[in-house]
């Protein structure tokens, strides 16, 4: 999206703006043009490309004799770490990007508005870095590069032939079946290119906020978020948790795959687990913490400001009602002095309840939680359905 840097903001201005409409992966999908731009072609898209990756895979498996059977010790239909990728990882992460542009775009928004008017041109050319970055095809290339330079010099101490999955390759001879071919040099790489491509956009969300973190914002210490208006840096990081559900999924198919095939057990991994879904929504949230110094500035200078206001203001209180007679012909009964001394003492809590860290913890919370979801389908592979309901109903009615 091309702009003029001397013409001035607007609503207007982000109408054709998006952090997902650019790159490689986005210019490859758009030239598919019977998919169009409206949801419903946003499904057709991502039904697309996850039947692309998968049913190649489905149709070799079975023309290779390694689609189902005992006699193979994991077969295409036993490997549920396929079917997680590429028919829910692969469309999920195509399905979610008008939500994480809509989240973006008014993120972009909300900062323009709490700028002065001389810093707009500045920020206009960020906005134009932004989205040359997003637009780019180089980190795009140079991730497929490195995977397909990863696969040729490891390409004798690749897991895949040693992971028991026959219908990719042969363990005995290392040799990969044509199901096996198709995975590592399409389904594999394109499933990557995917998931970096939201890891790239993350960047630029963090770039943003680095350049952002840089500029003068309108803030006080009253604000009722008790942040001083910065809430709303929150909802980015909470909408690129939905994305985590993904990975997640990812992680908890492989964990699944480990129990069930290896004879792993799952208190093995909680520990693991629950260091993932803490760190990853600790490291979403953090760039926030860029805005600390502006936080802290404005929280110094309120409580000097109202601190100075609220000695007047009680002073003279102190002196008309307290200091000797009261007024004449005034009541101290309804007196609006008693309402105004309220007020503006009132008016202070909020300045001392502004929070250093700008990071709503419910938002935080939630993101935890979203990411943990993937993993409680493997309780499971622990409890039969029939323990953990006698189990919970032992925990509500058992004595």
């Amino acid at each position: 999206m091309a702009t003029n840097s001397n013409e001035p903001l607007s609503t207007d201005r982000f109408r054709d703006f998006s952090l997902v409409s650019g790159g490689l992966v986005y210019d490859i999908m758009r030239r598919i043009k019977v998919f169009g731009d409206d949801k419903r072609g946003y499904w057709n898209r991502a039904i697309f490309f996850a039947l692309l990756t998968w049913m190649p895979l489905f149709i070799l498996a079975l023309l290779d004799g390694t689609l189902g059977g005992e006699k193979i010790e994991i077969n295409f239909l036993e490997d549920f770490t396929i079917h997680i990728r590429f028919l829910f990882v692969v469309p999920f992460l195509i399905l979610i990007e008008q939500m994480i542009n809509r989240y973006f775009i008014e993120y972009v928004k909300t900062t323009e508005r709490m700028l002065s008017a001389d810093q707009l041109n500045r920020f206009k050319r960020l906005i134009d870095n932004v989205d040359r970055m997003s637009n780019s095809y180089i980190p795009e290339v140079l991730i497929l590069v490195f995977a397909y330079l990863v696969l040729a010099l490891k390409w004798n101490d690749l897991t895949i032939f040693d992971s028991s999955r026959e219908f990719l390759a042969r363990p005995d001879v290392n040799k990969l079946s044509p199901a096996g071919w198709y995975y590592l040099l399409f389904s594999f790489p394109f499933y990557q290119l995917l998931v970096f491509r939201w890891v790239w956009r993350w960047m630029i969300w963090f770039f943003s906020l680095v350049r952002f973190s840089g500029f003068r914002f309108r803030i006080e210490a009253m604000h009722a978020d008790q942040m001083g208006g910065m809430e709303y840096l929150n909802l980015v990081p909470l909408a690129f948790s939905f994305l985590f559900l993904a990975p997640s999924a990812t992680l908890a198919g492989g964990i699944g795959m480990e129990i069930l095939y290896e004879g792993s057990a799952l208190n093995q991994y909680l520990i693991d687990i629950m260091l993932y879904c803490i760190a990853v929504p600790l490291l979403l949230y953090s760039p926030l913490l860029l805005f600390m110094p502006d936080i802290l500035r404005i929280l110094s200078r309120d409580i000097h400001r109202f601190g100075n206001l609220l000695t007047r203001h009680n002073n003279d209180y102190v002196d008309k009602w307290l200091s000797g007679p009261p007024p004449k012909d005034e009541k101290l009964l309804g007196a609006l002095d008693n309402s105004s001394l309220n007020d503006i003492n009132g008016s202070y809590t909020f300045v001392q309840g502004t929070r250093i860290f700008p990071v709503n913890l419910k938002m935080l919370l939630t993101s935890m939680i979203l990411i943990i979801l993937p993993f409680i389908p493997l309780i499971f592979t622990y409890y039969s359905g029939s323990e953990l309901l006698n189990k919970l109903l032992g925990a509500l009615f058992g004595s």
